[in-house]
């Protein structure tokens, strides 16, 4: 019930429901004029024609590179022990990736890191180095939190070298976030905030260096601020950070940013095999698609033609990366050497039998569709074998210790399924949807899929079986088994793991009448998900 005191007079528009709407402006009116500038002046989006990298990136021409990839990139093919690629050819790659990027000429590179490869190390290196050389780097993603850390990281890696820079934060609220920056960088990097594009102080981009020479810079913005006329022309060089999730739409607007130098272009870091570009709404065609997705096309791991792909994973342990890579990855990811001192010890647990890599826990159920009794209660096992007393973990530098709660991270595809295990568990468990933990890592993941399937269920295009239209009372939401078996999704939640990583899931999922090739390819996933649940706890893809 919804009651009212007749005074004040109620506003003429009322709702119960909360305004959630985001003024696109000023994003629009600069897609706008990109636009009309190609229609005004079309030999920049003919194919492969130089000077304008997001036509470039439109069009699916690939990048002029100077230099290029001439060599593959190292695949790190593990050694019997289960180690990869020294440390050596990966800072001989990152170095690469770097020069690549700094020496554009008004054209792009794209740069694919997978989970632990050192994707943010390698932009962080990217801007310190564009901005040694005095050219201005706008950087951006999805969130200012995305943004900060990356600028973060630049900063530190200037302030190391002693290189004098100025950053300005696009943020109405970063206080911490500028003061982090300013202590990264050492003192040779002063960090200005401003609330708002508008108030952008362009006369501040060149100070003087040393015998007059341009002192670089770095903005940090979304799109919203790099689409304001106050922007236009200020940067050299647009870091995209996450680029598997911004929006390929948004592009042409930030792309009013960049100067028309003879220096400079695009670089896309981020990875097409983790979680998609998050929309509410429905695009035509490809408007949908983050900017990596549109990009590569379906292409789970990046030819040389378009850029890099870091095939060196700091987090995985061999076992775990060895799955990892087959499910995502073509093969072509393997684990540093460094990452053979991660694992868990075990003494007289029942249901946990590995020490690293990935294991299935079967658990049957029925009639589930967002929320599982049966899986809540074997994840609570899991975590008390692992937490008492009867695990313990060596870290990267070989120590021994205790496994505790903050060791684990859990995850599921349903806020239902969350509330459940947070009953289970109680608190100071790490428990969310695969969302609230990208970019995170522990060591042991625990994925409870919560979902049933149903033997007799026919998938549809959209992801609901039978099962879901008679349960959507019960808050079927459209969520079905092509979204609990979404590869992407599920790539991210068992990556998050530096060990071991534990799939519970109902035997069920893997059931069922497939009418076209996606859902094919869902059951298909299923099954070789079960493949994991022998009775030694899992064996590894052949």
């Amino acid at each position: 019930m919804l009651e009212m005191a007749p005074e004040p007079e109620p506003p003429a528009r009322l709702t119960i429901v909360p305004d959630e709407f985001v003024n696109p402006a000023p994003i629009p009116s600069a897609t706008r004029a990109a636009v009309e500038r190609w229609i005004e002046d079309p030999s920049s989006l003919e194919f492969g024609a130089p000077g304008d990298p997001i036509a470039a990136i439109l069009l699916r021409a690939p990048p002029r590179l100077h230099p290029g990839p001439e060599e593959k990139a190292p695949k790190g093919v593990p050694n019997e022990e289960g180690s990869a690629a020294s440390g050596k050819s990966t800072d001989d790659l990152f170095q690469r990736v770097v020069d690549t990027a700094v020496g554009l000429q008004q054209s792009y590179l794209a740069v694919q890191g997978p989970p632990g490869t050192g994707k943010t190390t390698v932009g962080a290196r990217i801007i310190a180095s564009a901005v040694e050389q005095g050219l201005t780097v706008a950087v951006t993603a999805n969130s200012h939190k995305v943004i900060h850390n990356m600028m973060r990281k630049a900063a530190e890696n200037l302030g190391s070298r002693q290189i004098k820079s100025n950053f300005i934060v696009v943020s109405s609220n970063a206080t911490q976030d500028v003061e982090d920056m300013y202590s990264a960088g050492q003192g040779f990097v002063q960090v200005m905030r401003i609330s708002s594009a508008s108030k952008f102080p362009a006369e501040d981009l060149e100070p003087s260096g040393e015998n007059g020479a341009r002192c670089g810079a770095v903005i940090g913005a979304t799109a919203w601020g790099l689409s304001n006329k106050r922007l236009a022309e200020v940067a050299d060089l647009l870091v995209v950070d996450e680029a598997g999730q911004v929006p390929v739409s948004r592009l042409p607007a930030m792309g009013r940013c960049l100067a028309k130098r003879s220096r400079g272009g695009v670089v896309l870091l981020g990875d097409q095999m983790q979680l998609a570009n998050p929309s509410e709404g429905v695009h035509p065609g490809d408007g949908g698609d983050s900017c990596l997705e549109y990009l590569l096309q379906d292409q789970p791991v990046i030819s040389r033609d378009y850029g890099f792909f870091l095939p060196v994973s700091f987090r995985l342990h061999p076992e775990l990366c060895q799955v990892v890579s087959a499910l995502a990855y073509q093969r072509q990811l393997t684990s540093h050497k460094s990452t053979l001192r991660r694992r868990l010890v075990l003494a007289d647990t029942e249901i946990v039998k590995r020490e690293a890599g990935v294991q299935i826990v079967p658990v049957p159920h029925l009639g589930n569709l967002q929320e599982s009794d049966e899986e809540a209660l074997t994840v609570a096992q899991i975590v008390r074998e692992l937490c008492d007393n009867r695990a313990v973990q060596f870290d990267d530098s070989g120590e021994r210790r205790q496994l505790t709660l903050n060791d684990i991270v859990i995850v599921t595809p349903f806020n239902q399924q969350r509330l459940k295990l947070e009953d289970e568990l109680g608190p100071g468990a790490r428990i969310g949807t695969v969302d609230l933990f990208q970019g995170q890592e522990a060591a042991v993941v625990i994925v409870s899929l919560a979902r049933s399937g149903d033997a007799s269920g026919i998938l549809d295009e959209g992801g609901v079986d039978e099962l879901e239209m008679l349960g959507s009372g019960a808050g079927g939401g459209g969520r079905g088994t092509q979204f609990v078996l979404d590869l992407r999704r599920l790539n991210v939640a068992i990556s998050r793991a530096q060990c071991l990583a534990m799939v519970v899931m109902s035997p069920g999922l893997a059931q069922g009448v497939a009418n076209s090739v996606p859902q094919m390819r869902t059951l298909s996933f299923a099954c070789k998900l079960l493949e994991f649940s022998g009775a030694d706890g899992g064996k590894q893809l052949p």
